[in-house]
């Protein structure tokens, strides 16, 4: 920050210091909104996770059966 600023800073500091707690307010709100936020991506990508997971095994039970049928077709000729 340039002198200038930090002059025009200190103006407003002395000058209106409710301004500055409720910029400080919602300051925190928004890091509070932003924790939230992220949290919920967390859990969604945990839920992503799973369901990746499922949707893997169930191509594998697929996979599995398939070649028990064609196994068995070919063993019944």
């Amino acid at each position: 920050m340039t002198e200038t600023n930090i002059a025009l800073l200190s103006r407003v500091v002395e000058s209106s210091p409710v301004i500055v707690l409720v910029c400080f307010f919602f300051i925190g709100l928004l890091l509070r909104w932003h924790y939230r936020m992220e949290e919920r991506l967390k859990q969604k990508d945990d839920q992503i996770m799973a369901l990746q997971r499922e949707t893997l095994q169930a191509m594998h039970d697929v996979r599995d059966a398939v070649r028990d049928l064609t196994g068995a077709i070919r063993s019944a000729r």
